[in-house]
């Protein structure tokens, strides 16, 4: 039941007399009830009419001071003091927020720092359950959080206004240049994005110099990133298709400036249709992953009464780069004299070498809920007890769930220069096309091609109708030259070699060299020359052999023989490998720790996530870390020798903490059938629909009902 005083307090945001007074907060907010009640009312105030948002409220501090806030800015600081109002703690100042960009741009380290200083050590006061107070803290004032920001986003979030970009041009001549951007389309794709790349970080210089454009919200607080910033106010550049090939249409200018012609609408439909297969495929698998981490990893604790456990075993971690030293950073490392040293952003040196890295992994604590200091390292987050086993999810898996629902706007080809030098002793790369050299002994100069493939374009070409006289001619145009190139198309070239003939003049032998075609990332396919007819027939096809020959003596120097496509870097190839890693088979368990840590550590590096820790990654693999005649105990690395196998992330679900497989148990059975769900007729049908996969006699009746209210049917 809401409080008389809960309601008067409310009534008041009408009449513009609300305010709150800390030193008498509790006689307003006295029971969960009202608090709810609160919070409910000035969402719902706001909704009712957005431009409420910005209305000014008071709150009255310990001194009697006024502090000024708005609607939106004070329901947030409700959020935020949930835990107060829930444990009657007195409320001073300092526990109100400023809610302003930088806190948006960064809201959930923000929290993070708000349950260290402020939560903790009310939680030590009052003797609570460390555990279950921060899990409840911190998933209500973030489910709180992002529920809110998605209902008024469009008038919390900055906003292009293209009246203000047009003043931002007339100012500054530079960004006026920038959005007058037209790539040069003669370049190759690797030039290109080198170009564009240079552009972003130009730009984004621009914007902050400048200061003064509603542009400056997005790059302070990195919500747009630098590549999608290039793509609106620069230029687009290279396109990947749906099949992660370069198209070989460049997007030469902004998506600011619109779509210029056909090819820009093919390019653009293609990588829209790209996002949407990625959203489907592996959004949902990223979701299962972070939960199943959560689930395997969720009860593991620093124990801070113990500095060592002692234990004499290491990671052998290899710092191949300095991303891979910064990974590490306040963790300990053994050196040769045994002793432990904490590593330094200084530690240079150590890059290119591998080193004894003490790992949560490792640790020999008698609990194997419990990690010793000397193992978790001195991270700079938390220095109080927290589930650290939680962060593998959140830190690591939902970055690149994000990454894949966001592959349209941030995907980048990441071309290489073809470099391939048997290639190019024959051939000239000019628009990734490779133009036959004019050779001294091309009759010594061979190229080998699968013969079934060779023979299925041929048989493609001879059985093509063509335009056989003027009157049938093409109403476009187009010869029967034109329509032959583009009658038949080229697939990618697979089992491809050249084959050098040479003379000893001595013996008068002769001798074949034969070099097999290796290109990585890009392939091969026939130009548009190769595949007319009378140029795919210059081809011997032996009866007794399995390949087709070309001789290179046999065509023309200054012909385009080969067209280079490039293969780009798959979105959801880090999600696929991470779950290579953590979801393998039986078979392929791992007998070492090594190997998953530094494969984990590529990953992660790999796909561009900045600012991780090891710590992140390591609670995983601890869970998964069992004894080979026992798979539900975990090796003891208190002895010198330690047999010890990585399970994969389910089995040590179920085989593991008892509590997590209980579960992960009824959460596989929701997940399985919905409809066993909502026999619990307390439940019915509402909210809880949208969460789980409903059979599809649930989803017809659903349907149903739904289309008979609406008067459909």
């Amino acid at each position: 039941m809401v409080s008389k005083q809960i309601i008067d307090l409310t009534n008041k945001i009408y009449t513009n007399e609300f305010q709150l007074d800390l030193k008498t907060i509790y006689d307003h907010i006295y029971t969960k009830e009202d608090y709810e009640y609160l919070c409910e009312f000035i969402v719902n105030f706001i909704l009712d009419d957005y431009s409420r948002a910005y209305d000014v409220v008071f709150v009255i501090d310990e001194n009697n001071k006024p502090i000024e806030f708005t609607l939106f800015q004070l329901v947030i600081n409700l959020y935020i003091l949930e835990f107060a109002f829930k444990y009657r703690i007195p409320i001073t100042r300092d526990w109100l927020v400023d809610v302003d960009k930088q806190f948006l741009a960064g809201w959930h380290g923000f929290i993070e720092k708000f349950c260290q200083e402020k939560v903790m050590p009310v939680i030590k006061k009052k003797k609570l359950n460390s555990a279950r107070c921060l899990s409840d803290t911190l998933s209500s004032i973030t489910e709180r959080i992002t529920k809110l920001t998605e209902l008024i986003s469009p008038i919390t979030t900055p906003t292009l206004n293209l009246f203000d970009i047009a003043d931002f041009c007339a100012r500054n001549s530079k960004f006026d240049a920038m959005l007058s951007t037209e790539l040069d389309d003669t370049k190759t794709f690797h030039q290109l994005e080198q170009e564009l790349s240079s552009a972003g970080k130009e730009l984004k210089k621009i914007i902050v110099e400048d200061g003064k454009s509603c542009l400056v919200p997005f790059v302070e607080s990195n919500c747009l990133k630098e590549q999608q910033m290039t793509q609106l106010f620069v230029a687009v550049g290279p396109r990947m298709s749906s099949t992660n090939v370069v198209m070989p249409h460049v997007m030469k200018t902004s998506y600011l400036n619109g779509l210029k012609n056909v090819g820009d609408y093919i390019a653009e439909s293609e990588i829209a249709a790209k996002a949407l297969i990625y959203k489907k495929k592996f959004v949902s698998v990223s979701g299962y992953m972070s939960r199943e981490s959560n689930l395997s990893a969720m009860n593991l604790h620093i124990d801070y009464s113990m500095d060592d456990c002692g234990t004499t075993h290491y990671i052998n971690y290899k710092v191949d780069t300095p991303k891979h030293l910064q990974f590490i950073i306040s963790k300990n490392i053994i050196l040769p004299n045994g002793k432990l040293h904490e590593v330094t952003p200084a530690d240079k040196d150590l890059i290119g070498t591998t080193v004894k890295l003490r790992s949560i992994c490792c640790c020999a604590h008698h609990n194997r809920r419990m990690v010793c200091k000397a193992c978790y390292g001195n991270p700079k987050d938390f220095k109080e007890d927290y589930v650290i086993g939680g962060a593998t999810s959140t830190e690591i898996q939902n970055p690149l769930s994000n990454a894949v629902m966001a592959v349209k706007h941030s995907s980048g080809t990441k071309t290489k220069e073809f470099d391939n030098e048997a290639l190019l002793a024959l051939f000239n790369n000019v628009n990734s096309k490779l133009i036959l050299k004019r050779l001294d002994e091309a009759e010594n100069v061979s190229i080998l091609f699968n013969k079934e493939y060779i023979e299925d374009v041929i048989d493609r070409l001879e059985n093509d109708q063509y335009y056989d006289d003027e009157d049938d001619d093409d109403p476009n145009g187009n010869t029967e030259d034109d329509l032959e190139n583009n009658s038949v198309v080229s697939n990618m070239l697979t089992d491809l070699s050249i084959v050098t003939r040479t003379y000893d003049k001595l013996t008068n032998e002769e001798k074949e060299d034969i070099y097999e075609v290796k290109l990585d990332g890009c392939f091969l396919t026939l130009s548009e020359e190769m595949m007319k007819l009378q140029n795919i027939k210059k081809l011997e096809i032996p009866i007794d052999s399995e390949t087709a020959i070309l001789n290179l003596k046999d065509l023309k120097p200054g012909m385009g023989v080969f067209n280079i496509k490039y293969v780009t870097a798959e979105t959801s190839r880090y999600l696929k490998a991470l779950k290579s890693i953590i979801e393998r088979p039986k078979p392929m368990w791992y007998t070492n720790l090594d190997d998953p840590i530094n494969e984990y550590t590529n990953l992660v590096i790999e796909a561009g996530l900045s600012n991780k820790e090891m710590v992140y990654i390591e609670p995983i693999i601890h869970a998964l870390t069992r004894c080979p005649d026992n798979i539900l105990a975990r090796p003891d690395f208190s002895k010198e020798v330690v047999p010890l196998m990585v399970i994969n992330l389910r089995t040590s679900i179920v085989k593991g903490d008892f509590y997590s497989a209980q579960i992960y148990q009824e959460i596989t059975k929701l997940f399985k059938d919905i409809d066993s769900f909502f026999k619990d007729e307390s439940i019915g049908d509402g909210l809880n629909d949208s969460l789980f996969k409903t059979s599809i006699t649930h989803d017809f009746s659903y349907m149903k009902r739904a289309l008979k209210k609406s008067k459909i049917i």
